[in-house]
């Protein structure tokens, strides 16, 4: 009977292995699946603190593919790969797998997140996106971070500050997020 179970509890019931495997096999590669999607990548410390280090210079990415979100008079282009959730009134969160971006909206300067990261913190004015731009990040215990904020960018409304945090466990996440970051605009006010 090649092919075919007996189970001890009926008897005289055959059930074809197919029938067994076929699901404990779909259980495993979806188990396999989601463990490669969250799985960080290897350390590569040089890598890592270059990433951190990096933290202050200016990029120009190649965002013309790249979908376009607005966020009041602020418009950021992130990579396709990251989709964004649900939409609120004052913030957008854009996620793949383990990365994570928000797009917020504040009335007032947040800096929670320096004193929180404390040593091993990079801070600085930068530039991103041609805007005077307040810049943390932070890597380790497996987590790579930066908070970007740009003061009056979305001025004259009740929300002028504009926050970016981003959180990946994954170095090629926190690259590819933070190059969106320099793709932020500012349009136009519209109306009298």
């Amino acid at each position: 009977m090649a092919g075919w179970v007996r189970r001890a509890s009926d008897r005289g019931s055959v059930i074809p292995t197919a029938r067994l495997l076929l699901p404990a096999a779909l259980a495993i590669a979806g188990a396999c699946s989601r463990q490669a999607e969250v799985d960080p990548e290897p350390a590569n410390p040089d890598e890592n603190e270059s990433w951190v280090r990096s933290t202050c210079e200016s990029e120009t990415p190649v965002s013309e593919r790249w979908p376009r979100y607005q966020l009041g008079r602020v418009s950021i282009a992130v990579p396709p790969e990251y989709r964004a959730g649900a939409r609120l009134p004052h913030s957008i969160t854009f996620r793949r797998g383990t990365a994570e971006m928000r797009f917020l909206l504040e009335r007032e300067l947040d800096t929670g997140f320096n004193v929180y990261y404390g040593p091993g913190t990079i801070s600085c004015d930068a530039e991103y996106g041609g805007h005077a731009t307040r810049v943390w990040a932070w890597q380790g215990r497996g987590q790579f971070r930066t908070m970007a904020q740009w003061q009056g960018l979305n001025d004259p409304d009740l929300r002028p500050l504009v926050t970016a945090i981003i959180r990946a466990t994954r170095l090629r996440d926190a690259v590819l997020l933070r190059r969106a970051l320099h793709t932020v605009t500012v349009l136009p006010v519209s109306g009298p």
